[in-house]
């Protein structure tokens, strides 16, 4: 019967569309279903199209197009006031009649003295009053077009009810959005702290805990004036009168919150547009600006906690420790790392899987790896020592800021770390030292893991091979009789300082001595501290052919041996005690002029080159 209905009329008057928001009222009722606003789809520049869920994250260095993928999505899915740039296309669900739609959320209109008629909401970027000029009989106008489903369908249902769905906060605005303001009538809304104030009690409970575990400091809002509205900061205001007249003489001995700083303010401002009307879909532009480490983590984990139930929340960031705070909490997000070529953005996610696997592994999810999201390129060294070095290295040169350098704790590890920049796409090399071909085996794994074409594989082993065979050829019972030669030196010292030097201090000392007498037992004790320069000049070639396919594929092994041996051309002598050693490095590079013919900018040179190609 209802296929029939209105078959030959054009337009559909009052009385019919009386009779069918009651028809989809109804059906919706006995379906169990409300309207509930979606992005089922986002399209980028560069052909890519994800399906965001709850949470999307969005990373990449700086100038790439985070910011701009919100104000694309904030452009498709209300204004459409300016051209998207990197997100292309948009899809998002539309409800079945206009019933549905006003039973999903607070549809109000406001009608003027001219009886002009005005769907009423506050803007999308949470600052002004949203005012949409609809007429009378809007509804039964919008029917029209919802039963059309077409391409202008979605673009007036994003001009009229965009802004009752979508929230945009951008940095430009985070530090006026807790802003003193004028009070306002109930259902009057022309900025957000007028939002909060109408949200309730419980709203405030839950701002003022959160805020009370990142700054240790209470929050409470003022409206005793009951002309202003305003933040005020304190220790405790659990015994604040209910009544605004004893509230009045009760706040004149607490701060305003827009005398406090910027990271304070910042913080609250992101937590009005996180807890504040609930729109189903939250646009949030590196909320953790203003923000130290820590209170940026707890952000993370707050805006974890948000994004539930059918709500989805788009966030852009720079910081690891928001990141890792978001990871705390939930591993059932979307990472989108977006980067420029010329005049088109790469785009590549990882998906809750990944994610997972990321956040669940204590060396995946440190600072120091998840760092390296936010840049350009990524180079993963073997120990701490070594991060510190090159990065001192790497300030003397033009390109550093591009590259982000972290450690690995090992050379086991350094394939591990490299997942999630492979997955992402983010430009990445690694630099071990020399004697990371000691093990075929685990140079094999390496190279396996770093993508080398096989054919590359089968030559770097060959001459891995090679190179090892003339290392290793050496006389092993000439090495056990320099050893016993040793230990018989450092037993006779000890003997002689026992009763001068206290037992304390000469077990520190023979720890040490008894490391040097076994390493001084390998055939690789000279080539660890000298590199290339201890092969002969047969095998040296071999090296420098391995070095070569090696680079070619972003793994750099060090020609000089290992860390200690960079700067004994420069003074600084070639030392077993990383420790040390790397302390008078980092006082000796300073005053080094730095040379790119040389070592060890050559070296850092090359990486560089590589990771820009």
């Amino acid at each position: 019967m209802f296929n029939d209905f209105g078959r030959d009329r054009q337009y559909i008057d009052v009385a019919d569309y009386v009779i069918l928001a009651c028809y989809f009222t109804l059906a919706a009722i006995l379906r169990n279903e409300m309207y509930e606003y979606k992005i089922e789809r986002l399209r980028f520049n560069d052909g890519t199209e994800i399906v965001p869920g709850h949470l999307t994250v969005v990373v990449g260095p700086n100038n790439c197009g985070k910011s701009r993928i919100l104000k694309d999505i904030k452009s498709l899915t209300s204004d459409q006031t300016s051209k998207s740039v990197v997100v292309t296309e948009l899809d998002f669900n539309l409800p079945s009649s206009v019933t549905e739609l006003v039973d999903s959320c607070e549809i109000t209109t406001f009608t003027d003295e001219n009886n002009n008629v005005f769907l009423r909401t506050l803007s999308s970027n949470l600052v002004s009053q949203h005012n949409v000029p609809v007429g009378l009989g809007w509804e039964t106008s919008f029917q029209n077009l919802l039963n059309q489903n077409n391409s202008n369908t979605k673009r007036l249902f994003s001009h009229w009810f965009g802004s009752f769905f979508v929230s945009f906060f951008e940095t430009e605005e985070r530090l006026k959005l807790a802003k003193e303001s004028e009070s306002s009538e109930k259902g009057i809304m022309t900025n957000l702290l007028q939002a909060f104030y109408q949200e309730g009690a419980e709203v405030e409970r839950k701002l003022r805990n959160i805020v009370k575990e990142a700054f240790s400091i209470d929050i409470k809002l003022d409206y005793s004036s009951l002309r202003k509205i305003l933040f005020r900061i304190g220790e405790n205001f659990d015994d604040c009168p209910e009544d605004p007249r004893k509230a009045l003489s009760y706040f004149d001995d607490f701060e305003r919150l827009d005398t406090q700083g910027d990271g304070l303010r910042s913080f609250v401002a992101t937590l009005l547009a996180v807890l504040v009307g609930k729109r189903p879909v939250l646009l949030l532009d590196e909320p953790e600006s203003f923000l130290h480490p820590p209170q940026a983590f707890r952000l993370g984990e707050v805006i974890a906690d948000q994004a539930v139930g059918e709500r989805q929340v788009v966030v852009s960031t720079h910081s690891s420790e928001f990141l890792r705070g978001i990871l705390s909490k939930r591993q059932d997000i979307t990472i989108i790392r977006v980067d420029r070529a010329e005049n088109t953005n790469r785009i590549r996610s990882l998906d809750s899987a990944q994610v997972a696997r990321i956040a669940n592994d204590p060396l995946l999810s440190s600072t120091r790896i998840m760092e390296g999201l936010f840049y350009k390129g990524a180079i993963i060294v073997e120990a701490d020592a070594d991060a510190v070095f090159y990065q001192r290295i790497a300030r003397q040169l033009e390109r550093a800021d591009s590259f982000h350098i972290a450690h690995a704790h090992n050379k086991q590890t350094v394939a591990k770390v490299l997942h999630p920049y492979r997955t992402l796409s983010i430009p990445f090399s690694a630099i071990v030292d020399f004697d990371v071909i000691r093990v075929r085996n685990e140079f094999k794994s390496l190279l396996e893991e770093l993508d080398f074409p096989g054919e590359s594989i089968g030559k770097a082993l060959e001459l891995q091979a090679t190179i090892v065979g003339y290392i290793e050829n050496v006389d092993q019972g000439q090495m056990l009789s320099a050893q016993l030669v040793e230990l018989e030196s450092e037993i006779s010292r000890i003997r002689t300082n026992e009763h001068e030097v206290g037992a304390g201090t000469l077990l520190s000392e023979l720890a040490g001595n008894l490391k040097r007498v076994r390493e001084s037992g390998s055939p690789w004790k000279e080539y660890k501290k000298s590199g290339a320069a201890a092969l002969n000049e047969e095998t040296r070639p071999l090296f420098h052919r391995l070095s070569e396919i090696c680079e070619e594929n972003g793994l750099f092994i060090v020609p000089v041996g290992e860390l200690e041996g960079w700067l004994v051309e420069h003074g600084l002598p070639h030392s077993s005690n990383k420790s040390k050693w790397i302390v008078r490095a980092l006082e000796t590079v300073p005053s080094l002029d730095p040379d790119k013919e040389k070592k060890p900018w050559l070296f850092m040179e090359n990486v560089f080159a590589y990771l820009s190609s």
